[in-house]
């Protein structure tokens, strides 16, 4: 089975993410996307917004209908800061890979992507698929490229939407705006 991992905060997550998630898919013939909710991003400082039962839950509800994507809880579980090439090990030794496991980045991410734990033996492991989220990026022959067709929507946009009572109904599928409201998250 191919498979492509995208991992991320999803806090929360947005029709931008499953839009690039699609693209991956249907563009680069994969059968399944995992989607992996870091613990602690290990270039972010600071824990995400949401508890991370909540960024499961939304991603649950964002993927419920969807055979071809999953949420697999392995950063979550492990806690403490989540390194990619760990979780890359981890789905080899868990799932049936086909050919090498994809690993979905924005564009912003490529440039440092040499500084990330153990890059040269991740980049051996996996084809790194790059989303493009600027209009003038330009792949280079050793990554994988989606035309995604940038989406102007980010998490933290939408969290400060949600702080300021601005609209954000849209950004997120239906049933993660009925958490994020249930819930009161990203309020303060």
């Amino acid at each position: 089975m191919r498979i492509a991992m995208f991992g991320g905060s999803f806090d929360p997550v947005h029709v931008g993410h499953l839009f690039v998630a699609e693209e991956a898919r249907i563009n680069l013939h994969y059968d399944r996307i995992l989607f992996i909710p870091a613990f602690q991003p290990p270039h972010k400082s600071g824990p995400p917004a949401a508890p991370p039962q909540d960024r499961v839950r939304m991603l649950r509800l964002a993927v419920d209908d969807r055979t071809e994507f999953e949420v697999d809880t392995y950063e979550l579980d492990q806690r403490g800061v989540s390194y990619t090439i760990e979780t890359v090990r981890h789905l080899y030794e868990t799932y049936p890979i086909e050919g090498r496991l994809g690993l979905i980045i924005g564009d912003d991410l490529l440039e440092g992507f040499h500084t990330w734990k153990e890059s040269q033996t991740l980049e051996q492991l996996v084809e790194v698929i790059v989303a493009t989220r600027q209009e003038d990026f330009e792949a280079t022959h050793r990554y994988a490229a989606i035309d995604n067709s940038p989406l102007p929507v980010s998490s933290s946009d939408i969290r400060a939407r949600v702080g300021a009572d601005k609209a954000y109904r849209y950004l997120v599928p239906e049933s993660v705006y009925g958490h994020i409201r249930e819930h009161e998250l990203y309020r303060g």
